[in-house]
């Protein structure tokens, strides 16, 4: 099987890749805010699952 993947197919892919994580990251901004700012001031990481 072959793909004749075009130089649009591959800009189209790109874009909605970029489009998904810019919405992902407006959507969530408050977690994202405070996600930098810990790693900003060193806080270090950490998960929220919980381990059994």
């Amino acid at each position: 099987m072959k793909l004749n993947l075009k130089k649009r197919d591959l800009l189209f892919f790109v874009l909605g890749a970029f489009a998904i994580l810019l919405i992902e990251f407006v959507i969530d901004w408050d977690r994202n805010v405070q996600a930098f700012q810990d790693g900003y001031n060193g806080k270090p990481f950490q998960s929220e699952q919980t381990q059994e």
